[in-house]
């Protein structure tokens, strides 16, 4: 009983209750769920954290790493923020020269994670920091060509961040992978 009891102590404690979600600003469900999942990446939150930025900037290459960087710190930080209910994504899409209507607009995730790392790869570039979205996210496929006929082959080698997996058909994310990678 002593652990139970420990456990819910622990469950009901201001830290474990003081957890945030990201507010929607109209129809940023899909970049709040995005944002949410690199956050709760250790490797990726230190990246972010480690590109310089200056207040004092206004330029896209500093103030969208400077806004994200203040979304994981408050996302982080949540016992602290007294009053707290959620944490606010509107200099974030700002940054990103974002409207109303842009907020408004129901958006593809998949899109918008390759214009936010687009942003941040331009960051570190400029910062000479490694590129952790890089390395962290990045794969390569090659492409093998074969002549049945005559002795020729060719190979590609492309680079990616998310793969076009067929789901149709397949019960399982092993049977989607075999889909791709079949002859």
């Amino acid at each position: 009983m002593v652990g139970r009891a420990r456990l819910l102590l622990l469950l009901l404690s201001p830290a474990a209750a003081a957890y945030l979600g990201l507010r929607n600003q109209g129809n940023t469900c899909y970049m709040n769920s995005f944002l949410q999942a690199l956050h709760h990446l250790p490797e990726f939150r230190a990246a972010i954290y480690s590109i310089p930025t200056r207040l004092d900037n206004n330029s896209a290459v500093e103030l969208v790493p400077l806004e994200l960087q203040r979304v994981f710190y408050e996302l982080q930080h949540a016992e602290q923020l007294v009053g707290a209910d959620d944490v606010k994504t509107e200099r974030l899409t700002r940054s990103f020269g974002w409207g109303r209507r842009e907020v408004m607009e129901q958006q593809d995730v998949q899109e918008f994670a390759r214009m936010l790392c687009d942003a941040l790869q331009s960051a570190f570039r400029a910062h000479g920091v490694r590129d952790a979205v890089a390395d962290l996210f990045e794969g390569r496929t090659a492409s093998v060509t074969r002549c049945t006929r005559v002795p020729f082959s060719s190979e590609k080698e492309e680079r990616f961040y998310d793969l076009q997996m067929q789901v149709a058909g397949c019960n399982s994310l092993h049977g989607s992978l075999r889909q791709f990678v079949r002859e």
